[in-house]
């Protein structure tokens, strides 16, 4: 495969983390325990993992790409991930139960670090849009570039079209470097979910981008970052490092990894760290986080509704359709009609986030065989 290298990089020692251990259940009721969001094709080209993939392939070599996930998804997502590419069975780890993703990423900086000493990572969701996918390897040839020659934490923020109160946003402080005229800033500060009034203010700052999710650094940098500021988890991921490659690998994590506090990499690491730079990106990005975005990557009718079903409507406009029925709407603007064959989602988009409040309630509840 021809490697998409602008700056003459290190392949053998460029690794990637596609995180791929979520539920997806703000995507309810489409998206479920067993098929969650990054398993489903919603762009009609591939699912989201396979999207995801097939994305960095010509960046990262493929025996270098790991991807996390869990049980119930391990069987699936392997047969499509083995549709795209020929990453080695083995790359896939299965977390023992999910605790957030700085466990998840400490446990894959392992089986990094056992293969190369002298690594970095590049760190993904799996269930993300991007538009520009050239624009995206470029900028993550950057963030390389610059992790390969400074001990830092580089992640990528996207600019705000709106005042989103279901993302993080992180602050702009001084520019540090400019890469062939695109900035690279140091963070100032990360802000988790804001509120409304917040949002439209950070919006309005010109200063705050949203936080993706995105992450580049040096593996010995995460690991030493994980030991001065979680150094409870480090030690528990000491404990697995020591039997990585032998027989008691699998029982060890097993036994530990459930142990360890579930916490996210920006609050136990980006957030406090001093040394985290952030590249503002423009490549068209969208995490499809709600039913609200997904007309962000779907093609709407000329009232701006957004139909994956047959839809007749009158006086309906702004909403999101997706059913195996004729779906006839009179008299609705901006609302989520969701149908599956187990279960109808009818809100308003303006409160889709609330949906990860539905599955809460079908936990508590113990309706299990809608989840």
């Amino acid at each position: 495969m021809e490697r998409y290298n602008i700056y003459n990089l290190e392949f053998h020692n460029m690794f990637a983390v596609v995180m791929a251990g979520g539920n997806g259940t703000r995507f309810w009721p489409l998206s479920t325990i067993s098929n969650p969001k990054q398993l489903l094709n919603l762009t009609t080209d591939g699912t989201l993992i396979q999207k995801t993939v097939s994305r960095i392939t010509p960046l990262i070599p493929e025996q270098n790409i790991f991807i996390v996930t869990n049980t119930f998804q391990r069987e699936e997502l392997r047969r499509q991930v083995s549709e795209v590419s020929a990453i080695p069975s083995r790359n896939i780890i299965v977390e023992p139960v999910g605790r957030n993703t700085l466990p998840c990423i400490g446990l894959a900086a392992l089986y990094i670090k056992s293969l190369e000493q002298s690594s970095t990572m590049t760190v993904l969701p799996s269930d993300h849009f991007i538009r520009d996918e050239g624009r995206f390897l470029q900028l993550l040839c950057y963030a390389q570039k610059v992790v390969q020659e400074h001990d830092c934490l580089v992640t990528l923020g996207i600019k705000p079209s709106r005042p989103e109160t279901g993302y993080g946003y992180i602050s702009l402080k001084n520019r540090i470097y400019s890469i062939n005229g695109t900035d690279i800033f140091k963070a100032e500060q990360f802000t988790e979910k804001p509120d409304r009034q917040t949002a439209t203010e950070f919006l309005a700052s010109g200063k705050h981008l949203w936080n993706s999710g995105m992450f580049v650094w040096r593996t010995s940098t995460l690991l030493k970052m994980i030991e001065r500021f979680a150094p409870d988890i480090s030690v528990e991921l000491s404990k697995i490092e020591a039997v990585i490659g032998t027989p008691h690998e699998q029982r060890v994590i097993q036994e530990i990894y459930p142990q360890m506090r579930s916490i996210s990499v920006d609050y136990a690491i980006m957030e406090k760290a001093d040394n985290v730079l952030v590249i503002p990106a423009d490549f068209g990005w969208s995490d499809i986080g709600s039913w609200a975005a997904i007309d962000e990557v779907w093609q709407k009718d000329a009232n701006s509704n957004v139909c994956m079903s047959q839809h007749i409507g009158i006086d309906t406009s702004g909403c999101t359709i997706y059913s195996d029925k004729l779906v006839a709407t009179i008299g609705l603007e901006d609302v989520a009609i969701i149908e599956t064959e187990k279960a109808l989602l009818v809100c308003p988009k303006s409160r889709a986030q609330e949906v990860k409040i539905i599955v809460e309630r079908l936990e508590q509840e113990g309706l299990d065989e809608y989840l």
